[in-house]
Parts: structure tokens; C-alpha cells; sequence
């Protein structure tokens, strides 16, 4: 196993959080460690958003889109539109190097108007029953 990168204080500081995370808090976190391994901030006593948040600074730009393909592809059977599918694909590609700005651009453009639809269909799905169960007229 190749050896786990370390994060100081100084380190994570200059990533921008939020107010709250001070040198200070840091420290309180850390405990004596002078650094952290991105494995230790994810199982820190912090939320879950900002766990994520310091992971995402970690990673390149190629690791963060890789990750959100990842995140993406973990729904996707909720989605059950190819247009979605599609989009995780080109965006893998892109990630990659395989892929133009106007690939991704037209997959995010089709995968926006998956959304769209699926939120149109789920609103109406929703109005049919509250109108079956004679909530509405």
C-alpha cells in the first residue's frame, strides 16, 4: 500500500473553510497529530458535509469528477433515463481527456432536461393521487 498523504493545519487552512474551522478547532481536532491522513478527516467528529468538503479539496480535478460520476452513478436506478446515463459516461470521458467541452456540454444540457422531466412527471404523479384520495378537486 503506497503511503497515505498528510494534511497540516496550515495546510487545510489554506483550502478556505468555513469560520468555524480555526486554527484552533483544528488543533482540538488533530489532537497531538502535527497531520492528518484524508482517511482521519473522514472519520473525524465532523459532519458528513464537511468531511466530504476537505476530501474534495484533497483530490485533483480528474479524482473530484471521477468521484461525482461516482456519486452520480450510485443513483442512477432511480433515474431510469438513458439521457442520465449518458451524461455519467461523457463526463467520465471528459474526466479523462476523451471528451470535448461541447460533448459535456450537450450531456449536462440532456441530463438538465432528464431532470426536468422526471420533476414534471413526479409533480403531476403526486396531483393524481392527492386528486384520487380527494384531497384536491
Amino acid at each position: 500500500m503506497p503511503k497515505m498523504k498528510r494534511y497540516t493545519i496550515k495546510g487545510i487552512l489554506a483550502w478556505n473553510p468555513c469560520e468555524r474551522y480555526t486554527e484552533e478547532y483544528l488543533r482540538e481536532l488533530m489532537g497531538r497529530r502535527e497531520s492528518v491522513s484524508l482517511i482521519e478527516i473522514l472519520v473525524a467528529d465532523i459532519s458528513s458535509e464537511d468531511a466530504v468538503w476537505a476530501a474534495c479539496h484533497a483530490m485533483n480535478d480528474r479524482q473530484r469528477r471521477h468521484f461525482a460520476c461516482d456519486c452520480a452513478e450510485s443513483v442512477l436506478h432511480l433515474a431510469n433515463d438513458p439521457r442520465s446515463s449518458e451524461a455519467v459516461r461523457v463526463a467520465r470521458l471528459y474526466a479523462d481527456g476523451r471528451a470535448t467541452d461541447d460533448e459535456l456540454a450537450a450531456a449536462w444540457a440532456a441530463a438538465r432536461d432528464a431532470a426536468r422531466d422526471a420533476a414534471w412527471d413526479a409533480a403531476r404523479q403526486t396531483l393524481l393521487m392527492l386528486a384520487l384520495a380527494g384531497e384536491i378537486e
